[in-house]
């Protein structure tokens, strides 16, 4: 399996691995993976076969991996960093911005649906606090006002859909 550490387009080592992965995942038993998580009763994600496979290598259910990255995500923290130019390795976090960003794929980006107004608010009351805690050079003290905001429109956001 030296697929990954040759040089080339990561498309075609993607192409290329996909039989190795095709293969490993027929004739596994799984004990960990499934290939949907129910979210809750109308939410489903569907995990493809590299997740799973990922799942039952290292003897873990979906939902510890997906609740270890997300324990790992801290937007308020990631905003704060950025701005003060202090950052850390956080690899979950950066997986994270790619995706928003969509960087990943350009199908992600296009598929996107356009924003609503109550996000355009939000992005313009973002780049408001932006402006505004540009003077706040404490690491703490500007996170907690970033983590305040973030919260607020949480909260928004739920109450609206409720």
């Amino acid at each position: 399996m030296k697929i990954s550490i040759q040089k080339g387009n990561p498309k075609k080592k993607k192409v290329k691995s996909q039989r190795f992965v095709k293969a490993l995942f027929n004739t596994m038993e799984r004990s960990y993976s499934a290939d949907k998580l129910y979210l809750d009763e109308e939410t489903v994600l569907n995990l493809n076969e590299d997740f799973q496979l990922l799942c039952e290598f290292h003897n873990h259910y979906p939902k510890e991996y997906l609740e270890y990255f997300m324990s790992k995500i801290d937007l308020a923290d990631h905003t704060t960093r950025v701005g003060l130019n202090e950052f850390t390795e956080n690899n979950s976090m950066a997986f994270f911005v790619m995706l928003m960003g969509g960087l990943i794929d350009a199908n992600v980006h296009n598929s996107a649906k356009p924003a609503t107004e109550l996000e355009i608010e939000f992005l313009s009351k973002l780049q408001q606090l932006h402006a505004k805690v540009f003077i706040i050079r404490n690491f703490e003290k500007r996170k907690a006002i970033y983590q305040e905001f973030f919260l607020d429109h949480y909260n928004q956001t739920n109450k609206t859909k409720e």
